[in-house]
């Protein structure tokens, strides 16, 4: 038979406060129109905190800044022109709660570099209850004239399984249901670490941007994400002229 709703699907709220020239902070709140306990959408939706942090720092002063809060870490890039994400923002984009450093200049040609600190949601039993796992993101600025520049750089983190696609899963079908699902495991019996490299060169009017994300080496076979009969190790690459 026929159906037919009006419904609010998304939503977002974004806020930026300035203290003073030092101190800037950061805050989205986000809104899904997904159901748990009721039937009646008005009574029931998801609103959560995607993002919130404080930066500290003045890059017309000093190229080193500090960023704390819940934020996605430096680890890729994820550029892309298309309205759909690509897959490598799937494998390795990954949001925690940190504390990040970073080196950054004004200049044209310059080199940049963050590193950060997190607590895992998986990993080793006896660890995921401090803070012991990171990354490091490395990359070059670079500006010829008006109409070419770019970046080019990588990045490494200490565990990929903590990426929004690895705890999240697929939702397709008999696809992996992701090691945040409520009967999968974050015990691991060794760490998976993420590497990346990316680039994005823009020659006015045209754009290419190239990445490569992958895990170091597989998976336990214990989380359940499985290739055949090996643990998986995931991998993704993308490739856009624009």
């Amino acid at each position: 038979g026929k159906t037919s709703d009006i419904d609010v699907t998304d939503a977002e709220i974004d806020t930026y406060v300035v203290m003073n020239h030092w101190i800037t902070g950061f805050m989205a709140v986000v809104y899904d129109n997904g159901r748990a306990d009721s039937s009646r959408a008005v009574d029931n939706s998801n609103v959560e905190i995607n993002k919130a942090f404080v930066t500290l720092g003045d890059l017309e002063h000093t190229p080193f800044y500090s960023s704390l809060g819940q934020l996605y870490v430096p680890f890729g890039r994820y550029s892309s022109s298309m309205v759909a994400s690509p897959l490598t923002q799937k494998v390795g984009r990954t949001k925690e709660r940190t504390l990040m450093v970073g080196y950054k200049t004004t200049d044209a040609n310059a080199f940049y570099g963050e590193l950060y600190a997190f607590k895992a949601s998986s990993g080793f039993s006896s660890e995921r209850s401090t803070v012991n796992d990171g990354g490091l993101d490395l990359g070059y600025d670079f500006y010829v004239d008006e109409r070419l520049s770019g970046e080019i750089g990588a990045s490494v983190i200490s565990t990929i399984a903590d990426s929004t696609g690895i705890q999240d899963g697929s939702s397709m079908s008999g696809g992996f249901s992701g090691l945040s699902c409520s009967t999968c495991s974050q015990s691991m019996k060794q760490r998976v670490p993420g590497a990346d490299v990316y680039t994005k060169v823009t020659y006015d009017p045209f754009s290419f941007a190239a990445e490569y994300v992958t895990a170091t080496h597989k998976f336990d076979r214990r989380t359940g994400f499985m290739y055949g009969d090996e643990g998986a190790k995931p991998a993704a690459q993308n490739v856009e002229l624009a």
